[in-house]
């Protein structure tokens, strides 16, 4: 019988995914600090600040997770010309060209402010919401098979409501749709929620945490290591939660030599920190963690 698995060509893998990764740009234009973005909202003010001051990412994406953000494009405005075609009216874009920029204001120190801007994926107007007519901030989000059930325990993630809710903030709405497209089996779902002034509120401060540290040295750590459990009973670990898992810069530029990669089947690392309360290595000083912020002198630009 034939493996069909082995008998892949791995030639043509191979240039399909060189295709991939050949369209991927890692350099940023211009020179820090890089401006701070709407969609960063709820986002860990440390990595934002890795992000702002041009940290090299510990790790690139690649060909698969590449492709996976350009079905999440594909997603979005097929979803797009779904609303358009149901009758819509509004901002409602069918690609990433066509989007509108959204801006507000963020002031810190004394008598500071930067803006920060970002493209909404649409805006309904004039929606009519139990006999009230309204304007509702559309975001739109593709999950995988993993994620899909958490969506129905604890509903919309608290990043995407704090996205979401500033950008219905700087638009005037008042409420907000989340479509989730579930990509293994093309189900969505949809909650229409109340723009949350809190959340919006929360990224607010994230950004000026990220402002008021200046280039010298990052803002606190937004996460602390947890304990680690497997089927109800505690494995005796502590481990970096699931934000740090996916974070660009959680090893080595954030945690340093303070904690040990652990591979998982799902691809993600699991960072270790302690086991039965023994650091598994000592944390480096700031002069030993590879990697430290250049200050950014009026003068050099």
């Amino acid at each position: 019988m034939t493996n069909w698995r082995r008998a892949q060509d791995r030639h043509f893998l191979q240039a399909i995914d060189a295709g991939y990764e050949a369209a991927r740009s890692s350099k940023r234009v211009g020179r820090p600090p890089y401006p701070l973005r709407i969609s960063s909202a709820g986002m860990c003010p440390r990595k934002l600040w890795y992000q702002r001051w041009g940290a090299e990412a510990c790790s690139e994406p690649d060909a698969k997770s590449l492709r996976i953000f350009r079905l999440g494009d594909a997603i979005h405005d097929d979803i797009r010309r779904a609303l358009r075609r149901a009758g819509f009216k509004g901002d409602i874009p069918t690609s990433k060209d066509e989007e509108s920029e959204l801006s507000i204001e963020v002031a810190f120190g004394d008598d500071e402010s930067e803006t920060v801007t970002g493209h909404p994926d649409a805006i309904l107007r004039d929606v009519e919401v139990d006999g009230e007519v309204v304007d509702v901030l559309v975001e739109i989000k593709s999950i995988g098979p993993a994620g899909w059930p958490y969506l129905f325990k604890e509903g919309p993630k608290e990043d995407h409501i704090a996205q979401a809710s500033v950008y219905a903030t700087a638009a005037d709405c008042t409420k907000c749709l989340y479509i989730y497209y579930q990509k293994g089996t093309s189900e969505v779902a949809c909650w229409l929620l109340d723009t949350s002034v809190e959340a919006a509120q929360r990224a607010w401060e994230g950004w000026r945490k990220v402002l008021e540290a200046g280039s010298e040295a990052p803002p606190e750590r937004a996460y602390e290591p947890v304990q680690e459990v497997m089927q109800g009973c505690s494995t005796g670990r502590k481990v970096l939660p699931w934000q740090c898992s996916y974070c660009d810069y959680a090893h080595p530029t954030c945690w340093g030599d303070s904690v040990t990669p652990d591979p998982t089947k799902a691809g993600k690392p699991r960072f270790v920190h302690s086991v039965n309360g023994e650091a598994v290595k000592p944390a480096p000083t700031r002069a030993e963690s590879g990697w430290e912020a250049a200050s950014v002198q009026a003068e050099d630009w």
